[in-house]
């Protein structure tokens, strides 16, 4: 527990001094996997967690504000803007599982 408080710690740090220091997604993000990288005091392993943590994040932010590259999704054929989520793909799955939800 205490290596992964360690890794979120990083991972904040981290991103917070790149989102002060660009504007633009895209900036913002080189610039988070620039200082990931020439951090010391993580392992090699260390650092390809966070920069997983780090693509689940900045592809969400690139569908949701649509500010990545728009692309056709090869399952349903709608616009998307991210490499790994597309909306539509989203909203479809989650209404499918609407029926097992419960309160």
């Amino acid at each position: 527990m205490i290596h992964l408080n360690h890794l979120r710690k990083a991972y904040r740090e981290t991103y917070n001094t790149a989102r002060a220091l660009t504007s633009g997604i895209e900036a913002w993000e080189s610039c988070f996997t620039k200082r990931l990288y020439s951090r010391k005091d993580l392992t090699e392993e260390d650092k390809k967690i966070i920069k997983e943590w780090s693509i689940d994040f900045f592809e969400k932010r690139r569908e949701r504000d649509k500010s990545g590259k728009p692309r056709q999704c090869t399952n349903c054929n709608s616009t998307k803007h991210s490499d790994i989520y597309c909306e539509n793909c989203t909203r479809a799955m989650l209404e499918s599982q609407f029926k097992n939800w419960t309160s």
